[in-house]
């Protein structure tokens, strides 16, 4: 490109595009620049919490609850370990007998034997939920009926009824 085509083009230039870039400031540019920029780093820092809170609700985790250790500070019955629960009760109509020890098991199963005169409901409860069962089974008299796919990791509660008043003889087994 020769001086000549250089003027040509150049005049042809808006006057307008020639007073911005004579009043372009680059403190704006820098300014908008240092804005992102902040931006940026404030989303980095965040994120970073976010993944090292994420890390640490795991730990706890895995430290309170997938620990085979986890119950040991809890009163419980581990059925594994401390064997069979007998329970021998009396029930009014309809009444849910809770079974006072929360229990384990390091099998899958939880076993349950009627030796009663007549056919019990247990309820199976998770952890300190008492509020809804996980699991019912209908077990009727002299019969064994079991809660499977269970696991070692919980607390388990166990609530008995019958619908007539009366003594219920309940095993309770893994």
């Amino acid at each position: 490109m020769n001086a000549k085509k250089f003027s040509d083009a150049m005049s042809e230039l808006d006057t307008k595009y020639i007073d911005e870039a004579l009043s372009y400031n680059s403190q704006t540019t820098s300014r908008h620049f240092k804005r992102k920029w902040t931006v940026a780093l404030i989303a980095a820092i965040l994120a970073l919490c976010l993944m090292g809170a994420g890390v640490a609700a795991v730990k706890i985790y895995i430290d309170r609850v997938a620990s085979p250790d986890a119950f040991e500070n809890i009163e419980h019955h581990d059925l594994s370990a401390d064997g069979t629960i007998q329970i021998s009760e009396y029930i009014d109509n309809g009444e849910l007998f809770m079974v006072p020890d929360a229990m384990t098991t390091n099998k899958e199963e939880i076993s349950v034997t009627n030796n009663s005169q007549s056919e019990v409901t247990v309820y199976l409860y998770s952890g300190e939920e008492l509020d809804e069962s996980i699991r019912e089974l209908s077990v009727g008299k002299n019969e064994t009926e079991s809660f499977t796919g269970l696991s070692s990791r919980f607390l388990y509660h166990i609530g008995i009824t019958t619908e007539s008043a009366g003594q219920i003889n309940v095993t309770i087994e893994d």
